[in-house]
């Protein structure tokens, strides 16, 4: 890209960077209510714990390849 040239907008990558922020952090505040605690991306005991308590889900891992499992199921 250096050496031919790129035309970034940076105006409009600034404000997808803010809204797409925005989404996650909503997205996150709405698996929080659903859940009904507050949980942090690393908190992997917790997820599986809320799993199992709010849906009687068994989860063997939290990684998203057995997490997809569920949802196909």
């Amino acid at each position: 890209m250096e050496r031919v040239g790129f035309y970034a907008d940076v105006d409009y990558l600034e404000d997808c960077r803010s809204n797409v922020k925005q989404y996650i952090i909503e997205r996150r505040e709405d698996l929080c209510a659903l859940a009904g605690v507050p949980i942090k991306a690393t908190q992997h005991e917790l997820v599986k714990t809320v799993l199992y308590e709010q849906f009687g889900l068994t989860v063997a891992s939290t990684v998203a390849d057995e997490l997809d499992l569920l949802v196909s199921d």
